[in-house]
């Protein structure tokens, strides 16, 4: 099931898979805190996995997977930077 300007909550220190579903384009904005975007099959392990750093009032609008990562994969996560909690508004279809 798609999600429509859905916000999640990303604990600091945790991945937490922003696409419900294998996605092509995704639209995400953060609201609050800052995170870490990364694309991946599955939920990433560790630390020896990196993404890209947004903070609060920064996002992409139909970006395409391959614009957020080399690596493969159709699930895009987020991995919290900030204490308190991040949120961010996902949409996707």
């Amino acid at each position: 099931m798609a999600r429509e300007q859905e916000p999640i909550t990303v604990q600091k220190g945790q991945w937490i898979e922003l696409t419900n579903s294998d996605v092509s384009i995704l639209t995400f904005q953060v609201l609050e805190g800052e995170v870490e975007i990364l694309r991946s099959a599955v939920q990433p392990a560790g630390a020896e996995k990196r993404g890209w750093l947004y903070g609060a009032g920064e996002g992409e609008r139909a970006v395409a997977l391959d614009e957020i990562a080399a690596t493969g994969g159709a699930r895009v996560w987020a991995l919290g930077m900030s204490f308190p909690d991040a949120i961010v508004l996902v949409d996707h279809a």
